[in-house]
C-alpha cells in the first residue's frame, strides 16, 4: 500500500460531494478510484449508499481483471 499525503486525500474527498473521511466506504472508494476501477458520476457524486447496477458491476469487474484504466 502506498503512503498517501494528506493533501492528496483532501483533494480526493473534494472530488465527490457525497464522500468524506467519515464515510465507512471512503478507503475502498479511494483505492477503487485511484486504481481506475470506478470514477463516480458526472454530477460530482459517488453515491456510495446506492445499489450497484448490473452494468456498473460488470464494468468494475472488467476493469479489475484488465488491471485498471
Amino acid at each position: 500500500s502506498k503512503n498517501v499525503s494528506e493533501e492528496h486525500l483532501l483533494a480526493f474527498y473534494k472530488e465527490f460531494s457525497d464522500v468524506d473521511y467519515t464515510n465507512k466506504y471512503s478507503n475502498a472508494i479511494y483505492h477503487a478510484v485511484v486504481n481506475g476501477y470506478v470514477n463516480g458520476y458526472s454530477d460530482g457524486t459517488f453515491r456510495p449508499n446506492n445499489y450497484c447496477a448490473r452494468a456498473e458491476a460488470a464494468k468494475i469487474i472488467y476493469s479489475i481483471l484488465k488491471g485498471g484504466a
